[in-house]
């Protein structure tokens, strides 16, 4: 017999810390907003954002990818740590608008 629920992940042996997690996630939101909006300007400045966010968090591929189904396996959690990111990136989107209306005066 099969069962609906997805086969659980085991737990990676080198485990980033959920808090973490969202971090990554959120500076890799920011680097894809950035090539969507503007292409060109990472490689401009010479940016390769997977090896940024490896050498920033220092991860590697494997590590990041067995993090990401780990957490991934867990929908209800996976979710709340992308309403975060998500919160974060209103905030500091509210950050920015409100700083540049103060330098326009």
């Amino acid at each position: 017999m099969f069962s609906c629920n997805q086969e659980n992940i085991k737990k990676p042996n080198k485990l980033i810390e959920e808090e973490m997690m969202i971090d990554i996630i959120y500076d890799i939101s920011i680097l894809e907003a950035i090539n969507s909006v503007n292409p060109g300007k990472l490689d401009e400045y010479q940016i390769d954002s997977r090896q940024y966010i490896f050498k920033k968090y220092k991860i590697d591929s494997i590590q990041f990818a067995e993090n990401s189904a780990y957490y991934a396996s867990d929908l209800k959690k996976f979710k709340k740590m992308y309403e975060k990111v998500e919160n974060r990136i209103v905030e500091n989107k509210k950050l920015a608008d409100c700083l540049r209306i103060k330098t326009k005066k």
